[in-house]
């Protein structure tokens, strides 16, 4: 799978490869399948300002699953992101979270929408955060920041089959 890559005012941002190939693997083909989601950790790069997304939690123990909910409640997201800030020197931030939907084409609910802008609102500094949602077909990534009018902005979709054709064709 190719990585996610798309422009957002001034500076580009880059959703790894991995991060894409593992939030894939929870889709939720099946119906006895649960939403997964978890934290979304990144960096900005010195040299160009840009943002790489390279780093994620998956779901724990003691996070709260069912077919159409999930609830990140273990403190193994947060000790995992705090783990990976100290040893690589602070570099690394918080950027937001993942999900999945059992819909064909995700779109956010209106818990998501109040999720979203609880988690913007508790930031001690505020910026933008991003959300992806995994769909059974496609992937969504929605963003709130500083200016948001209380309406999370579709940044970028795609249908799977076109993420995996793209790594097909350039690997041929």
């Amino acid at each position: 799978m190719r990585s996610i890559v798309f422009d957002d005012h001034d500076y580009m941002i880059e959703i790894d490869s991995q991060i894409i190939d593992r939030i894939f693997e929870y889709r939720q083909t099946d119906k006895y399948h649960m939403e997964a989601g978890g934290v979304l950790i990144g960096r900005e790069l010195k040299s160009t300002g840009n943002l790489i997304i390279e780093e994620m939690t998956e779901p724990q123990f003691l996070d709260k699953q069912s077919r159409f909910r999930f609830e990140r409640k273990d403190p193994a997201h947060k000790e995992y992101f705090e783990e990976l800030y100290l040893k690589a020197d602070k570099t690394y931030g918080y950027f937001g979270e993942w999900h999945t939907h059992p819909e064909s084409i995700p779109d956010y609910s209106a818990t998501d929408k109040r999720n979203w802008i609880k988690l913007y609102q508790e930031l001690p500094q505020k910026h933008t955060l991003y959300f992806i949602i995994a769909g059974i077909d496609s992937v969504g990534v929605w963003k709130i920041e500083r200016s948001f009018s209380k309406q999370p902005v579709e940044v970028f979709r795609s249908n799977w089959n076109h993420l995996l054709s793209e790594v097909q064709c350039r690997e041929e």
